[in-house]
């Protein structure tokens, strides 16, 4: 069947994620996967990047451990879901964003792949909403605007590092127009530490 290994990944993701919903909303968190998905089968992706993108929060969010993916899905995929994954959610809002912007500097193309897809997604997700709800969208959220701001910027200015003048780029492309869209345009993020950072 073409596309056997997308469409398991995505049986395997509805059952994960089953009962959940999107943050703020009565969607069913499946939708965001979906659409990671989505943006990487336009983009051309292998079937292995877009199943890891159907899969990408099944260690955060879910029961399913590496093991699991890794018997129903091979050492690959499940390599590249535990890349786009945080190990330690005990961890501060601010280390853990911190972390996950560090480890885009490294990380492996396919698993970047997979991690600007998520962040599309849920950056054009904020500017739907936003649209909606203006500055009450962020009561939804751990950190304020101003931190959100930092993290969508730290992460553009990484992807633009590693996806500009690659087959790839329309991708970047878009990620920044999201960004501009909600925070305006700003040369260089300034990390929490230095005087964003929120409280609670």
């Amino acid at each position: 069947m073409k596309r056997e290994l997308v469409f398991r990944a995505l049986a395997f993701a509805e059952r994960a994620h089953r009962g959940q919903f999107r943050k703020g909303t009565e969607l069913p968190y499946l939708i965001h996967p979906l659409n990671a998905a989505a943006i990487l089968i336009e983009a051309g992706c292998e079937d292995e990047v877009i199943a890891a993108a159907l899969l990408h929060d099944t260690l955060e969010d879910t029961r399913t451990t590496a093991a699991d993916l890794a018997a129903e899905f091979g050492p690959e995929v499940t390599a590249f879901v535990e890349a786009v994954s945080q190990s330690d959610k005990s961890r501060s809002w601010e280390e853990r964003k911190e972390s996950t912007v560090a480890s885009l500097r490294s990380m492996n193309e396919r698993c970047l792949l997979v991690e600007i897809a998520d962040k599309l997604d849920n950056i054009r997700t904020i500017h739907r909403d936003y649209i909606t709800h203006k500055e009450r969208l962020w009561n939804r959220f751990k950190r304020s605007m101003a931190d959100q701001c930092w993290y969508y910027r730290a992460l553009l200015e990484i992807f633009q590092e590693r996806l500009a003048c690659t087959p790839h780029e329309n991708l970047l492309r878009d990620f920044r127009q999201e960004v501009e869209a909600v925070f305006g345009r700003e040369e260089k993020p300034i990390p929490p530490s230095r005087g964003r950072r929120a409280e609670g």
